[in-house]
């Protein structure tokens, strides 16, 4: 049995980790499935954008020194011909918005300017040379760099990318990720629950945190305590979450087993829930113990191993979390030598402590709308305080309560 005597700095860890794991190898994607993906080098632009001379605005292609002094009572009047590759002096022709102008012209003169009568149009406007037209490379010169290394692509940087003809790009490839749920206590949701198991609540959470942070469950095991050791095989993935048995009961397996397959780096760590958190490796297959209890397996996970999986596929290791500052309510008290992972309600006089310490409640974690991170050498703050909260909501920074 394990008896934890001292517990290390999450800072320590961090530096470890962070020494430890670095962007796995690109491959190539095709642009349409790139969203979410992590480029793996600067690409240049392989063409001009846009690549010919185009119209901003339906109207008629002139030469623009052809209507200088236009007005109402003495317009100039071209004659209109019919879709011009090119255009001789005194005629002008319709072209669409986006449209390539034709050889010769120079301007484009909005529809709503031009008047036509029969085979010629009147313009009783004087345009300046060279407006309302985009220029070839205007937008992006041919070799100038499209989008750089790192870029975590959007939307509309596939748009971009599509505009220049690409089809493919390389990419960071995913960091593959394998789920192992340990405890003869755990009854898998939907099927039969004796009367000494609980529910395993933990593999949705993570296999969400997971995804958003740019990974793939490889696989999701449920084994018996002393069924670790199988899972401890790293072929064809590059990082493993053994969830449970962690901690200093006796039949708490994962570190022993760990230490038997590979190298157990760190058990237990000043965190606040998640003290019997481990990390170490197989070979150079990092593994994380997490703790059983979901409340401490989030704050595990969201401190350590999220911040890994996000370096492996090439992302920032910042909160992938939107931030406010708020005023507390209420004051924190926290204890010395640990991080607390103190989770907050937004309320609209400040942000509320819900949970601190060890608190494990897991509906106090569902009702909370973010986190603080009170660090190891303070004793919390009064209320009032000012502090940053990250925020658990992605789509919006409003109250996660229906009203």
């Amino acid at each position: 049995m394990k008896t934890f005597t001292r517990y290390e700095s999450v800072d320590e860890v961090l530096n470890w980790l962070d020494r430890r794991v670095s962007a796995l190898p690109s491959e190539p994607v095709a642009v349409s499935e790139a969203c979410g993906r992590v480029l793996a080098e600067t690409i240049p632009s392989p063409v001009d954008l846009p690549s010919f001379d185009r119209a901003a605005v339906d109207g008629y292609a002139v030469r623009g020194v052809e209507t200088v002094g236009a007005g109402a009572y003495s317009p100039a009047v071209l004659q209109r011909l019919d879709a011009a590759p090119a255009l001789p002096p005194g005629t002008t022709t319709r072209v669409a918005a986006g449209a390539p102008i034709p050889e010769g012209a120079d301007t484009m003169v909005a529809a709503s300017l031009g008047e036509e009568a029969g085979r010629f149009v009147n313009i009783a406007t004087a345009v300046p040379p060279g407006e309302n037209v985009v220029r070839r490379g205007k937008d992006l010169a041919r070799g100038s760099p499209l989008l750089p290394q790192g870029r975590l692509l959007r939307p509309q940087d596939l748009a971009l990318l599509a505009a220049c003809g690409m089809d493919r790009i390389p990419v960071v490839r995913r960091p593959r990720i394998r789920l192992v749920i340990s405890g003869d206590d755990l009854a898998i949701p939907g099927q039969e629950r004796r009367a000494h198991q609980h529910f395993e609540a933990a593999s949705p959470m993570l296999k969400a945190l997971v995804a958003r942070d740019g990974g793939e469950v490889e696989a999701c095991l449920h084994l018996a305590d002393d069924a670790i050791a199988e899972a401890l095989r790293p072929e064809n993935i590059d990082a493993m979450l053994i969830v449970g048995s962690s901690g200093e009961g006796w039949n708490d397996r994962a570190a022993e087993a760990l230490e038997t397959a590979g190298e157990l780096a760190w058990h237990g760590i000043a965190l606040e829930p998640g003290r019997s958190t481990g990390i170490g490796a197989v070979g150079n297959t990092p593994v994380f113990l997490l703790p059983g209890n979901p409340v401490a397996c989030l704050c595990a996970y969201d401190l350590l191993a999220g911040r890994a999986i996000r370096r492996m596929g090439g992302r920032s290791t910042a909160w992938p979390y939107p931030v406010r500052r708020a005023a507390l309510t209420k004051k924190i008290s926290s204890e010395l030598g640990s991080v607390d992972y103190c989770r907050v309600r937004l309320t609209p006089n400040g942000a509320e402590p819900v949970a601190t310490g060890g608190n494990t409640r897991l509906s106090a974690l569902a009702a909370a709308d973010g986190f603080l991170l009170v660090p190891e050498d303070s004793e919390g703050y009064p209320a009032g305080a000012e502090v940053t909260l990250c925020l658990y909501n992605f789509l919006d920074s409003e109250s996660n309560h229906v009203q």
